[in-house]
C-alpha cells in the first residue's frame, strides 16, 4: 500500500513514543500496511522530522541527446564503453537505451524488433512444442 512519507513518519514517531524498538515498530507497520511499506532499517534511522530535507549530493543529470549522438556515431559500442565515453554509470546508459528501443545483443545495440523469418521460426517452434506436449 502506497502512503505519503509524512504519514509514515507520524506512525514511526508514534511507535517510538510507545517505547517500541525499531524491529517492533517495523513489524507493527508492516502488519497493517504490507511488507513493502517500511523496513527495519528505515525505522532504525531515527529520522523524526516531518519535512523532507535537502539532499547533500548534487542531482544526477543525464542528457539523452548526447547518448543518441554517441550511438549514431558508432552503434557497435557496448553499453560499458558508451558509459565511459559519456562519463556516466552503465546502468543509467542501459536504461536510457531501453527507453530508445535499443537492446544490447552480441556486443552491439540493436533495435528490439523481430524480422519476419524470426517471427515465423518462433511460431513454428511454439507449435511443434505445443503438439509435442499434447502427444504426451
Amino acid at each position: 500500500m502506497e502512503m505519503p512519507k509524512n504519514h509514515l513518519r507520524y506512525i514511526m514517531i508514534h511507535e517510538f513514543k510507545k517505547g517500541n524498538s525499531a524491529a517492533k515498530a517495523a513489524g507493527n507497520i508492516r502488519s497493517v500496511y504490507g511488507k513493502e511499506c517500511v523496513t527495519e532499517r528505515t525505522c532504525r534511522t531515527g529520522y523524526f522530522t516531518l519535512e523532507d530535507e535537502d539532499r547533500t549530493r548534487r542531482p544526477v543529470v543525464f542528457d539523452g541527446k548526447f547518448l543518441e549522438a554517441a550511438f549514431e556515431e558508432n552503434p557497435a559500442l557496448s553499453v560499458e564503453k558508451l558509459a565511459i565515453k559519456l562519463r556516466s554509470n552503465h546502468t543509467t546508459v542501459h536504461r536510457h537505451l531501453e527507453q530508445l528501443g535499443k537492446v544490447p545483443k552480441f556486443g552491439k545495440l540493436l533495435p528490439h524488433e523481430l524480422s519476419k523469418n524470426n517471427l515465423k521460426s518462433r511460431v513454428d517452434i511454439c507449435s511443434s512444442l505445443y503438439c509435442f506436449t499434447i502427444c504426451l
